[in-house]
Parts: C-alpha cells; sequence; structure tokens
C-alpha cells in the first residue's frame, strides 16, 4: 500500500539521486501543443471503444450480477451535481493517479529500462492497481497509452487532460446517449472510484 507522499517522496529521492530538478523528474514540463490537443481530442473516442469493449466483454466473461444491479453511484455521490463528480471521479483521480504512475513510477523505470519494458509495465501495474479482473484489460490498455503519450511527448501534461477527460466523458454518460442503459451496466461496473 502506498502511504500518502510516499510517491512524493519517492520522486524527490529520484530526482536528488539524477541530480536533476523534481519538475524533470516527474515531467512536469509543458508539452508541444499537438500533443494536448491530441490527448484532449482522443478521449471521446477511448471512452466510446472502452464502452463497447465492455459490452464484447459481457458475452465473453460476463460481469457478476453485483456488479450490473444496484446503485449507479457510489453511496453518497448519487447527490453531488455533475461538477462534483466530474471533480470527484474524473479530475482527482486522473491527476493524482498520473503524477504517481507516469510521474513518480515512470520515471524510475525509466533509468533502468528500455521504453517498450517502461510501457508493458506501467499497463500492468496500472491494471492490477485497480483491482478488478474484469477492468484489468481495458485499464491496463489505457497504462499503456498513457505511458507511451508521456515518453513521447517527455510532458506528464497530456496523459493527465486525456485521463481526466476519459474519465469525465464516462463518468458524466458523454460517451454517447444511454451509454449505461444500453449496456446494462452501472457507471461503478467500468468507472474508476476516487
Amino acid at each position: 500500500m502506498v502511504r500518502p507522499g510516499g510517491a512524493g517522496r519517492a520522486a524527490r529521492g529520484r530526482a536528488r539521486r539524477a541530480g536533476e530538478p523534481l519538475v524533470d523528474t516527474l515531467a512536469l514540463r509543458p508539452p508541444p501543443v499537438q500533443h494536448g490537443l491530441g490527448a484532449l481530442l482522443a478521449a471521446p473516442f477511448l471512452a466510446w471503444v472502452a464502452t463497447h469493449g465492455i459490452e464484447w466483454q459481457q458475452s465473453v466473461m460476463p460481469l457478476p450480477r453485483s456488479m450490473t444491479e444496484g446503485a449507479s453511484l457510489p453511496a453518497g455521490f448519487d447527490a453531488l451535481s455533475p461538477t462534483g463528480l466530474f471533480l470527484v471521479m474524473a479530475l482527482s483521480p486522473g491527476v493524482c493517479e498520473e503524477l504517481f504512475f507516469r510521474g513518480a513510477v515512470l520515471s524510475g523505470l525509466r533509468r533502468d529500462l528500455p521504453s517498450w519494458k517502461i510501457v508493458v509495465w506501467q499497463a500492468v501495474l496500472f491494471g492490477a492497481v485497480h483491482a478488478s479482473i474484469y477492468r484489468f484489460l481495458p485499464t491496463a490498455i489505457l497504462g499503456a497509452l498513457l505511458a507511451l503519450i508521456t515518453l513521447r511527448s517527455r510532458s506528464l501534461f497530456p496523459a493527465v487532460i486525456l485521463h481526466v477527460a476519459y474519465n469525465g466523458s464516462l463518468v458524466l454518460g458523454e460517451a454517447g446517449p444511454g451509454v449505461w442503459s444500453e449496456s446494462g451496466l452501472s457507471r461503478s461496473s467500468c468507472c474508476p472510484s476516487p
């Protein structure tokens, strides 16, 4: 289990050992404009692919009834406004997970591994940490894509933009009309919980 502030301490230690500023270790530099724009434009497509991938998964490895029935949001979240839902279920996880995975963890892997191994490790770790066999593959694919974007752009910001926009489009149901009712799934069955 990662302790609060553990990623920050690990990144600071990595930066100190490498003799580089923390901003460089975490890739907190402005991205090329085309990378940020591409990440923003890719999010709705990825949300559409994820939605249809879940529909396909239902025919291959159906979700348990407990994941498809009941409340569509975690307890207490149904009272949140759309802005509140976006902040809690899209912005916060998108920023925090990217700082940890594509910031601190990727910087540690970058020291010893070639890019393709970094992408594989990022996929496996990101899929595993979401703790669901039903979400492992789509989450691992997203983790690999976010790692590729970070490595290619040499900036964390395009991955943050894509992650937040992807989560936001799933959480707010903007991936397409009737996504949740058509698939028979609840938001909590495929969307990240905070």
